[in-house]
């Protein structure tokens, strides 16, 4: 099987572990985004959120033990995105696989190695587990990386912050998987200083690539909240911290 080719997993189950947007209570809120994947052969922890205190109790809310995933994926190097990492790997007793955009710094990738890591500098799409694969190292004003996850439904791609562009990431994974349908995108659209007019393009452009349902949160901005709220109607997900998603039961 090539990298890029993908077979339907078992259901998924994500939950927001660190999101500045409130949801769930007794989860706290500060400005970043940690998402658990859960349902492959290997449970995944996409980014880890800015604050390594906040995550690690967010995750104790949920239940969720530091050692239950083997893969972490870094969307890109911002603060709010590995600045629990530290916290996250100190808690740990086991090893991990990490998977960053080739385009991290030399310094980051060296300093990590100090724990019992394996890593993957990512360039081009990857498959991290079954049914689960990274978009590769987008380019843009900041370089970032995206994953799929494939259900019997369809498509889910969750983002960190979307800097390449949130419709340059989808129309990424409509060229990489062209006969697949996009059931969810989740996580930030980097929306927040867009205007009216610019996040009403968006929406149309996500309804012309088939995109069925949305959770836009972090930095997806109130305004873009609102909009696509209204014009998905239904098919919109409030999501934020604490959150669990099942796709297949959407």
């Amino acid at each position: 099987m090539s990298s890029t080719q993908f077979t339907p997993s078992r259901e998924f189950e994500l939950t927001i572990l660190y999101d500045n947007m409130p949801k769930q209570p007794g989860f706290e809120t500060a400005w970043g985004f940690a998402c658990l994947i859960r349902g492959a052969e290997h449970a995944i922890l996409f980014d880890t959120g800015g604050d390594g205190a906040v995550l690690l109790r967010n995750m104790q809310r949920a239940n969720v033990d530091p050692n239950e995933f083997d893969i972490l994926a870094l969307s890109h190097q911002h603060w709010d995105h590995v600045g629990g990492l530290y916290h996250l790997l100190d808690a740990r007793q086991r090893h991990l696989a990490l998977y960053v955009p080739a385009s991290f710094s030399t310094h980051f990738k060296q300093d990590v190695q100090r724990y019992d890591i394996e890593l993957t500098n990512v360039c081009d799409p990857v498959r991290l587990a079954e049914g689960v694969m990274s978009t590769g190292d987008l380019s843009g004003a900041i370089r970032e990386q995206a994953l799929l996850l494939e259900t019997t439904r369809g498509v889910v791609i969750v983002t960190g912050c979307a800097h390449p562009g949130i419709l340059k990431i989808i129309e990424t994974v409509r060229d990489l998987l062209p006969q697949k349908h996009i059931l969810l995108v989740l996580g930030g659209f980097h929306l927040m200083n867009d205007t009216e007019t610019d996040i009403e393009r968006a929406v149309t452009r996500f309804r012309e690539l088939g995109v069925e349902y949305v959770a836009p949160t972090h930095c997806s901005g109130e305004q873009t909240r609102a909009i696509f709220s209204h014009e998905y109607q239904a098919h919109f997900l409030a999501v934020g911290a604490g959150s669990v998603i099942r796709p297949n039961e959407l």
